[in-house]
């Protein structure tokens, strides 16, 4: 995946000889390094942070402060929240009378989608690829 601690995503392949042999020993630039099993994301985020750059043009550097606060928020936010439980958040089913409302609502205004506009330099969504429409309630 995408970096969540770090600014760089692993290079410590699930298929490299010292993670698939428990015997061998991990070379010194894996040490301490996670396992990343979904191959080279490193150049799949830097595709994405460099068409955020390029999408916003002069004000591309702001995709990769907006980055830099992402990571950091990644580290420091859980540890502040205090309204998880034990094991999480619980999913639980809407009542039905609730979900009704939201079906209709939805049904009545699918069609009056509209762009959604993002701040420049907002890396949370790939609008600059794959731009992303909101209904407003």
């Amino acid at each position: 995946s995408f970096p969540m601690h770090h600014a760089v995503p692993s290079t410590n392949y699930a298929w490299l000889p010292h993670n698939m042999d428990p015997s061998l020993p991990t070379p010194p630039e894996y040490q301490d390094m996670s396992v990343q099993p979904l191959g080279d994301m490193k150049a799949k985020h830097e595709h994405f942070m460099n068409g955020c750059s390029d999408y916003y043009e002069s004000m591309g550097d702001r995709c990769w402060s907006n980055e830099r606060d992402r990571i950091t928020m990644s580290l420091r936010q859980p540890q502040s929240m205090r309204n998880y439980t034990e094991f999480g958040f619980t999913k639980i089913r809407a009542p039905d009378h609730v979900f009704s409302l939201i079906q209709e609502f939805w049904q009545a205004n699918k069609d009056k989608q509209k762009l959604e506009r993002w701040p420049a330099g907002n890396i949370y969504t790939n609008h600059w690829e794959s731009p992303t429409y909101l209904v407003s309630v």
